[in-house]
């Protein structure tokens, strides 16, 4: 009898170790599949990190490509600012050009108004000399008959008798003073025709200068004809440069306003770069913890793992023990 109560007690206690190693068993598996799940859903989350991680890096090279284009844009902008200065300082010495070509202008007119009034001038000058060569002609006709009158007047003088000493003494005197009067009118005429050939001296000169005077009005009416013709194709170039200047501004104001807004575009994905650089900080922060503790948990699984089969090996002894002291009742 006492050997039977033992075996029960035995069995009691052996069924009672067996159950509590089947609930620790039981928790053992449920841990187990807990911490499965939670490493399941620790790769879940850690795909998505990398996909994030993938997607910022797009993102990134995309910026930096956007950043690229706009320093592109950047130096074709300056490119452009310095083809308008140039182009500003072409045109600000076309404009000192023509106005040297106005001011010569103005000075070559200036010079052809006094030249047609010396040309002018020497018009007067020659007609005057021309009625003074008429006028001295006349003079010579009038001297001419004058004399002519006066030799046959003395002539007729020499013919008188003489009464007194006296009156020949006032005859002679008259004689000389009339042949004084004759030889200056014989030397006037000479100093006429000295004057007439000085006058066609003069006239010749007069010629040659308005001829000369005329030559240079051609010349510088040619040269005005040049100089029209040239300031038309400059204020041509000048009305076209400044079309070219004005559309350049327009496309520099675009650009500028394009740049504006591709800055605004660039500062606001370089802050959200930054708040998603922060934000992967954070996550691979959080990674690396997860990391760390999965591995610990691996670890600790394995543990379980090991003390799982010590624990079957255990409950295979106690089956064996206990199917052996079945038997052994029976």
């Amino acid at each position: 009898m006492q050997a039977q109560k033992v075996a029960s007690c035995r069995e009691k206690e052996l069924e009672k170790r067996i159950e509590l190693l089947e609930d620790k068993l039981r928790a053992e598996d449920e841990l187990t599949n807990a911490t499965l799940m939670s490493l399941n859903n620790k790769e879940s989350l850690l795909q998505e990190a990398t996909a994030t991680i993938d997607m910022l890096t797009k993102e990134l090279e995309r910026e930096k490509s956007e950043k690229e284009t706009l320093r592109k844009a950047v130096e074709v902008s300056e490119c452009n600012s310095h083809n308008d200065k140039r182009l500003t300082e072409d045109i600000e010495t076309l404009l000192e050009r023509l106005q040297e070509m106005s001011d010569l202008r103005e000075k070559t007119l200036i010079s052809l108004r006094e030249k047609e009034w010396s040309l002018q001038e020497a018009h007067d000058e020659i007609n005057e000399l021309t009625q003074q060569i008429a006028h001295k002609k006349s003079h010579k006709k009038l001297f001419k008959r004058k004399a002519k009158a006066k030799t046959g007047e003395a002539y007729r003088l020499n013919l008188i008798q003489k009464g007194t000493k006296r009156y020949t003494q006032e005859r002679g005197s008259l004689i000389t003073g009339v042949g004084k009067r004759l030889k200056n009118l014989v030397q006037r005429p000479r100093g006429v025709s000295e004057s007439s050939l000085v006058m066609k001296k003069k006239e010749a000169h007069a010629q040659r200068v308005l001829d000369k005077l005329r030559e240079d009005l051609d010349e510088r009416g040619e040269v005005i004809q040049d100089l029209r013709s040239n300031f038309k194709d400059s204020a041509r170039e000048l009305s076209s440069m400044r079309r070219q200047l004005e559309d350049i501004q327009c496309q520099n104001a675009e650009l500028i306003k394009c740049l504006g807004h591709k800055e605004e575009d660039l500062q606001k994905t370089q802050r959200y770069l930054k708040e998603k650089e922060a934000n992967l900080d954070v996550t691979n922060e959080t990674l690396r913890l997860k990391c760390s503790l999965l591995r610990a948990m691996e670890a600790k699984l394995c543990l379980t793992k090991k003390e799982i089969e010590e624990l079957t090996t255990v409950n295979k002894e106690k089956g064996l023990e206990i199917t052996r002291i079945e038997t052994t009742l029976t």
